[in-house]
C-alpha cells in the first residue's frame, strides 16, 4: 500500500506538471499572438492616418466676366441669376417638365456639358437641404440608391459658402463634381453632367471653377409670378427620368410637383433615373 500511494502522488505530481507547462506555454503563445495583432493594428493605424487625404476648403474668387475674352452671359428663363461660360458653347433646352428647376444647361465642343440649376428651398438650411435629397435618392433608382457620396468639400463661391462634393450617378454609371449653396430662397448647384468624357479631362472641368466664380444672384426671392400647373400622379408610381441633358421625364419633377404628388399620390415612389 505504501507503494501504491507514493507511485499515485508521484503520477498526480507529474500530470500537474504536464498541465503547468501546458498552461504556460498556451500563454506565452496567446500573449504573443495578441501583441502581434497589437502592432498590426498600430502599424495600419499609422497607415491610414498617412494615406487618408484631409478634407479640402476650396475657395472661388469672382470673376468679372469683361476679363474673360469670348465668354458671355448666361441666365435662366426666371432670370433668379446669371453665369459667364465661353460664348462658343452650345445652349441645350429641356422640356416643360423641368419648367421651375431654372436650368443653365451648356454643351462644349469635347461633348462635356455643365448644368447649373436652382431649387426654391425657403425652410430650409443648404444641410438640411443635402439630407433631404440624400433621403430622396437613397431609393430614387427603382427603389435602390441612385448616388454614392464619394467625398465632401467645404467650399467658397466668392463670400458664399457651400459644399462641393464628388459624386458617383449609378444608373448613369458617372462620376462627377456638384457644388452646393444657398443663397436667400435658392439653393444652386453646378455639375458636371453625364457623356462620354470623364469629367477630370473634360473642357467643362478646365473651366468650372471659372464659370463658379462668376455667379450672380439677380432675384433670389420667390417674387417672380409661376404658370398656373395641374398634375397627376405618376403610373405605376414611379416618374421616369433619364440622366443628362435633353433626356427628359415623364412627368413635372419640380419641387411643387413632388409635393404635390407626395401628398396626393398613395402610391408614388419617387424617381427613378
Amino acid at each position: 500500500m505504501p507503494l501504491n500511494k507514493l507511485r499515485f502522488f508521484q503520477n498526480l505530481l507529474a500530470l500537474s506538471a504536464v498541465t503547468l507547462i501546458i498552461t504556460v506555454w498556451a500563454t506565452v503563445i496567446y500573449m504573443t499572438y495578441r501583441n502581434s495583432l497589437l502592432i498590426k493594428y498600430s502599424v495600419d493605424t499609422q497607415i491610414q492616418k498617412k494615406t487618408t487625404p484631409p478634407k479640402e476648403n476650396i475657395s472661388v474668387s469672382p470673376t468679372p466676366a469683361t476679363s474673360v475674352p469670348g465668354w458671355g452671359t448666361y441666365s435662366d428663363e426666371l432670370n433668379i441669376y446669371q453665369i459667364n461660360a465661353p460664348s462658343s458653347w452650345e445652349r441645350l433646352t429641356h422640356s416643360s417638365n423641368f419648367w421651375g428647376m431654372h436650368l443653365i444647361t451648356l454643351k462644349a465642343p469635347d461633348d462635356s456639358v455643365f448644368q447649373a440649376s436652382a431649387t426654391l428651398a425657403k425652410n430650409q438650411t443648404l444641410t438640411s437641404y443635402l439630407q433631404s435629397i440624400d433621403k430622396r435618392n437613397s431609393t430614387a433608382w427603382e427603389g435602390l440608391p441612385s448616388k454614392n457620396i464619394l467625398t465632401s468639400n467645404s467650399v467658397t463661391i466668392g463670400a458664399i459658402p457651400g459644399i462641393e462634393r464628388k459624386e458617383e450617378w449609378l444608373a448613369a454609371d458617372y462620376t462627377t463634381v456638384v457644388t452646393y449653396f444657398k443663397v436667400s430662397d435658392y439653393v444652386f448647384d453646378f455639375s458636371i453632367q453625364p457623356s462620354n468624357v470623364k469629367y477630370p479631362g473634360s473642357e467643362v472641368y478646365k473651366n468650372y471653377y471659372r464659370i463658379l466664380s462668376s455667379f450672380q444672384s439677380i432675384n433670389n426671392t420667390e417674387t417672380t409670378p409661376t404658370p398656373t400647373l395641374s398634375f397627376t400622379c405618376p403610373p405605376g408610381g414611379w416618374i421616369d427620368c433619364m440622366p443628362g441633358p435633353n433626356k427628359g421625364c415623364s412627368q413635372d419633377v419640380s419641387e411643387k410637383a413632388i409635393e404635390w404628388y407626395e401628398i396626393n399620390c398613395p402610391n408614388y415612389q419617387g424617381i427613378a433615373y
